[in-house]
């Protein structure tokens, strides 16, 4: 799966960081491809944490 992060990145020429960068990602896929993959599909797709999903361990 990291291997295909890395291909997208550089393909898209930005990282997956930030919510923004699955937008864009989104946007550029439905532009691409006619198909339309929401932000959300591609952050699970890609593993992507918030704040609010990692538990916090030190209480």
């Amino acid at each position: 799966m990291e291997h295909l992060k890395q291909i997208v990145t550089r393909q898209i020429g930005r990282t997956l960081e930030s919510p923004a960068d699955y937008e864009y990602l989104s946007e550029q896929i439905q532009k691409t491809t006619g198909e339309y993959l929401s932000p959300t599909t591609l952050k699970r797709v890609f593993g992507h944490r918030t704040r609010s999903t990692i538990r916090d361990t030190a209480t």
